[in-house]
């Protein structure tokens, strides 16, 4: 519980025009895949307000999903080791506009998954939603 206020309080008062990729719009399926590999990349580095940044800019969702999302991380760290580093496991596509990527966050002793949810809004693509859990069937 104090982790979870902790991060809340962090994730508050973090700048949000800080970094580059908060003011880019993501305009095609490329863009939407690099800020998902940015955002992996720190988190293999253990670098969970970086990558939080990172998504602030882009996604609809509220910010505690983003403390959750940490909360998730932090814990699964203290559960199956450090992390060893990640994969994306699957892409899936309805259409042009509406698009889900499925990452494996390979910890030393479990992976877990991340996926990501995409949908093209007034041409410009939003991050609708953020989902993870440590079923391992998820990745498959």
């Amino acid at each position: 519980m104090k982790l979870t206020v902790l991060l809340s309080f962090v994730l508050l008062i973090l700048p949000f025009s800080v970094n580059f990729s908060q003011t880019e719009t993501l305009t095609n399926k490329d863009d939407a895949s690099r800020l998902c590999d940015d955002v992996l990349m720190h988190l293999e580095k253990s670098e969970t307000l970086p990558a939080m940044k990172l998504l602030r800019g882009k996604t609809i969702e509220e910010e505690k999903v983003l403390t959750d999302l940490i909360v998730f991380i932090e814990t699964s760290s203290i559960n199956y080791g450090a992390i060893q580093g990640s994969n994306l496991a699957k892409t899936q596509a309805i259409g042009e506009d509406i698009f889900r990527f499925t990452y494996a966050l390979r910890f030393e002793k479990h992976p877990v998954w991340l996926q990501f949810y995409f949908y093209k809004v007034n041409d410009v693509y939003q991050l609708q939603k953020i989902d993870w859990g440590k079923n391992i069937e998820e990745l498959f």
